[in-house]
């Protein structure tokens, strides 16, 4: 009975993620066509969820669905997603710039 149990919450949870992220479903189908997908499947879905933004600790997938971003990226994303002081950094440094280079601070090209 409980593995029945499990299934049936299973096969239901399954069927709402797949009517609210049919613009996934294409965007993933379209994909499958010309991009390599991943090999190990970390998680067993439907098809992947497609983000469109992100901000902070939120995500929002092409459906217009919301997210809480539990995993930042699955680590090396620290600050969150967008951050405004790394966004406001980066800004004050484009407005100025002709020619973009990014360098190593101490290196032979690097202004300090």
């Amino acid at each position: 009975m409980q593995s029945e149990t499990s299934s049936k919450r299973f096969n239901e949870a399954r069927a709402q993620l797949e009517a609210r992220t049919q613009q996934s479903a294409q965007a993933s189908r379209r994909a499958s066509r010309s991009l390599a997908m991943e090999v190990v499947q970390t998680v067993v879905m439907p098809h992947p969820i497609y983000i469109e933004s992100a901000e902070a600790g939120r995500l929002t997938d092409v459906d217009g669905n919301e997210y809480i971003d539990l995993t930042a990226g699955f680590g090396p994303n620290v600050l969150g997603n967008r951050p405004n002081p790394f966004n406001k950094h980066l800004l004050s440094k484009l407005h100025g710039a002709g020619t973009l280079e990014f360098t190593t601070p101490g290196s032979p090209n690097s202004p300090s």
